[in-house]
């Protein structure tokens, strides 16, 4: 059996995809038929989104009072309990369809010089949105078993994105540790690297060595 089909090793997210597989296969529907906020929604409406893009980062406070931003931040936020394989379609979806109106709002653009100004707007919410549930599973990390890999290729995706290229290829090399035969993952790591020295002495190459 194809790694990607066998189920998952964890009991919590095997019972999680269980009683969610109704909902993904319509959402899977969606996206099949390029319905992608019709997808994500199935799993993650809007309201969720919204709080998370309300919500006030830690980033942007002051390094005094960044501590107690920080602990404001995660109490009010919880996020929904939704499997990895759905979350993963709900999150990408949303990335496809910020993608898709970007391409739409780029075809408005009168002249050459102001492309840069057309962005992914959706990019915001899946990267907080990521860096939450990342979060919040370093804490309970020792007793749970390793995450799929595919969250952390949509985050690295994200990071590349947003030209966070240091912190996205240690997720992209995380990702490949945990699932080594998503070739997308691969090509974005090469996109990233410049020479050898740079995948030999990424952090998550360290702790795996």
């Amino acid at each position: 059996m194809h790694p990607a089909l066998v189920p998952s090793p964890d009991a919590e997210e095997a019972a999680l995809e269980a009683k969610e597989l109704n909902r993904y296969l319509l959402a899977k529907s969606f996206f099949d038929c390029k319905e992608f906020d019709r997808c994500a929604a199935v799993f993650l409406p809007e309201s969720v989104l919204s709080r998370l893009l309300s919500a006030k980062s830690p980033e942007s406070t002051s390094s005094r009072d960044k501590g107690k931003a920080s602990t404001s931040f995660t109490a009010d936020i919880t996020l929904p309990e939704i499997s990895q394989k759905s979350l993963f379609l709900a999150l990408y979806a949303k990335v496809i369809s910020g993608e898709k109106r970007k391409d739409e709002d780029s075809e408005m653009v009168l002249g050459p010089h102001d492309l840069g100004t057309v962005s992914n707007k959706q990019l915001l919410a899946v990267s907080r949105f990521l860096e939450r549930w990342f979060e919040e599973r370093k804490a309970t990390e020792p007793e749970r078993p390793p995450s799929h890999g595919f969250l952390e290729y949509l985050y690295g995706m994200v990071l590349v994105k947003e030209k966070n290229d240091t912190v996205a290829l240690d997720y992209l090399m995380q990702s490949v540790h945990l699932f080594p035969w998503n070739w997308g993952c691969w090509l974005e790591i090469t996109n990233l690297i410049s020479r050898v020295e740079q995948v030999c002495f990424s952090p998550s190459s360290k702790i795996r060595a």
